[in-house]
């Protein structure tokens, strides 16, 4: 059996099932075979609306799942109302999570929808993820893991089913820019979203920009440092930062590595 047919597999099983909806590849390819296999009468897609996403997401979302052919609802969720959650400590994820997945049962037992799931991959459980205790105490399922599927087999099959966001880059929520004890505020986590999605507009999609009080550090693909540091560009981008309150810009020379704010709890 295919990883394709595992997954169908699995979602069958389910017989009917809320997706929590990020637009990113796992969720994504998670509601295409979902739609596919149980239709859409079965199947709703749920996109929480939240200061620790950038507002474009939503709208991204919107038109994926129409795309798909999935009826969607936006849910706006506020997070940072959890002081377990502003205060950023190691176990913000699980709190995080608790609440809103939490709300996706409420909506799916309105809904008369048997499972909530969500778009979590085996290469999840190798990695720093509190957040996956709070969807094993609620019951939540991961049709991905179960299917046996890690990212590369998830990209590989989302091309051959068509999906326009195969290789979308991962976008995990924006306070993971900030070290772990720094207050999440709206503002912060806006002031992140607007200096990134400015830089994407200049053609730099895949990266991360780290706030560590008054200094940014931008983590880019070593691939993509001739574009960042182009004459054209670089001074734009330090106006720009410096226009957004940072007093001190720096390129970090490891490029890009995903969860680099978890390495201290690694440490401890």
């Amino acid at each position: 059996m295919n990883a394709f047919d595992r997954l169908q597999q699995v979602l069958c099983g389910m017989e009917s099932v809320l997706v929590a909806f990020s637009g990113g590849v796992d969720s994504s390819l998670l509601l295409k075979v979902a739609v596919d296999t149980l239709g859409p009468d079965r199947t709703l897609a749920v996109t929480a609306t939240s200061p620790l996403r950038p507002p474009a997401e939503g709208r991204h979302c919107i038109e994926l799942a129409a795309a798909l052919g999935a009826r969607h609802r936006l849910v706006p969720l506020d997070e940072l109302q959890l002081p377990q959650v502003a205060c950023n400590d190691p176990q913000r994820c699980y709190h995080c999570k608790r609440f809103v997945f939490g709300h996706c049962l409420e909506l799916a037992r309105t809904e008369g929808l048997a499972w909530v799931a969500d778009g979590s991959n085996r290469d999840d459980e190798e990695v720093y993820r509190p957040g996956r205790r709070a969807l094993a105490e609620l019951g939540i399922r991961s049709p991905l893991v179960e299917a046996g599927l890690d990212k590369v087999a998830i990209r590989a099959l989302s091309h051959d089913l068509g999906l326009p966001v195969w290789n979308r880059p991962p976008a995990p929520c924006l306070a993971t820019r900030f070290p772990y004890g720094t207050t999440l505020t709206s503002q912060g986590l806006q002031r992140v979203a607007r200096c990134e999605a400015w830089l994407r507009q200049q053609g730099l999609p895949d990266l991360r920009l780290r706030v560590h009080g008054e200094l940014a550090r931008l983590e880019v693909p070593p691939a993509a440092w001739p574009r960042l540091l182009a004459d054209n560009l670089r001074p734009a981008l330090i106006e720009m930062l410096h226009r957004e309150g940072f007093l001190h810009v720096c390129l970090d020379l490891e490029g890009l590595v995903s969860g680099s704010m978890d390495r201290k709890l690694h440490r401890s």
